[in-house]
């Protein structure tokens, strides 16, 4: 297991939790987050190695970027506290569906020289885990 790397997922919808476990099995220790406040705690509690954040939750859709309980609250917390936690040389997911949202946490992490990329949806292919996690 000492291979393993550490992955956290911001993500509220079960389904697609259910899908990234699975791709992530043998590969990764998951740290699982619903809201914002949640992510920001697990966050600050170790280090990851791919960070994945959805932008709409608490079960709602095309929310807003202004919002407390979405990804881009998570975005705009990470950049105000990059000196405080441990995200030198992480891998920056974001899988909204939400357009508006993932470009917002997309140009929010950048604006503060954070790497982002950027998929709509659960990425199912499994040559990616592979690329970004091995």
């Amino acid at each position: 297991m000492e291979d393993h790397k550490e992955v956290f997922i911001l993500e509220d919808d079960r389904q697609r939790m259910v899908e990234f476990k699975l791709r992530f099995k043998d590969l990764a220790r998951i740290t699982h987050a619903e809201t914002a406040e949640q992510a920001k705690l697990d966050l600050q509690r170790k280090r990851y190695d791919l960070i994945l954040l959805d932008h709409d939750l608490g079960g709602e859709v095309y929310v807003g970027t202004d919002h407390k309980n979405t990804g881009s609250e998570v975005a705009r917390w990470i950049t105000e506290n990059k000196e405080s936690i441990d995200i030198a040389n992480t891998i920056f997911l974001i899988h909204s569906l939400n357009p508006t949202g993932a470009q917002y946490m997309k140009k929010t992490l950048e604006r503060a020289g954070i790497k982002a990329h950027e998929t709509p949806g659960v990425w199912l292919r499994p040559t990616f885990s592979k690329t970004i996690i091995i």
